[in-house]
């Protein structure tokens, strides 16, 4: 199986996710920076290439699986992303998207100006549009979740701290204690109850659990993503 990660960034998700499976996986991003951080930790099923969505040198089916997270509102050419997507993944191959939640997006537009534009997101994406989009493309796309609403309030809170942080990234530059915590609590909402090690603390096992139910209840509510599942036709 062949895999592809558009936009890894510094290959976190690349190496710790992806990277785990039984699986060539292929990370593309346009920052050689990044790249060169990614490469550093790649283990040998994981190869790093410089490109990005709406330029990309692959073959037509050339991959099984498409991972494009978070991408999507940086890329300057929507229409040819979404192309080079379509004509990378062979038929029957799956393709996870997640992009940010129109409504939170209108809210962080609000609060820091300039956000929505070439620097920051180019974008507003709403997944009904995108849903349309990759049906005209023969993707046809199975699920959509409302996601992540600790991070929305992580961001929110940021934007009205006017907090500085990395653009691409999502790093932020500084933190105070308010950010500290609803980052452990974001680590808490990806662990998995059953796979953590707690020693004699099995309390934590039910804060993680909760921190998970906590978590997609809410998402409901004020979600920072919607994430996406999709084959190719």
């Amino acid at each position: 199986m062949r895999i592809l990660d558009i936009g890894c960034g510094r290959g976190g998700f690349t190496v710790g996710v992806l990277g785990k499976r039984d699986a060539t996986v292929v990370g593309i991003d346009s920052s050689p920076e990044f790249l060169r951080e990614a490469k550093r930790i790649a283990p040998q099923n994981c190869e790093f290439v410089l490109a990005s969505g709406s330029h990309m040198c692959f073959k037509r089916g050339t991959f099984d699986e498409v991972h494009c997270h978070h991408v999507l509102e940086h890329v300057p050419d929507l229409d040819s992303a979404l192309d080079n997507m379509a004509e990378s993944i062979v038929p029957k191959g799956k393709l996870y998207i997640s992009v940010p939640h129109p409504f939170l997006e209108k809210i962080l537009a609000n609060l820091k100006k300039g956000y929505i534009g070439e620097q920051m997101h180019r974008r507003i994406i709403d997944s009904r549009d995108l849903t349309l989009m990759l049906r005209s493309r023969g993707i046809g796309v199975k699920s959509v979740e409302k996601r992540k609403f600790f991070i929305a309030c992580l961001l929110t809170y940021t934007f009205m701290r006017g907090l500085s942080y990395e653009p691409q990234s999502g790093l932020l530059e500084r933190e105070d204690a308010i950010t500290k915590l609803l980052d452990k609590i974001i680590r808490w909402t990806i662990t998995d109850p059953d796979q953590a090690e707690y020693g004699r603390k099995s309390y934590i096992k039910g804060l993680l659990i909760l921190a998970n139910i906590k978590d997609r209840v809410m998402s409901q509510i004020y979600p920072h993503e919607n994430y996406m599942e999709a084959i190719k036709e």
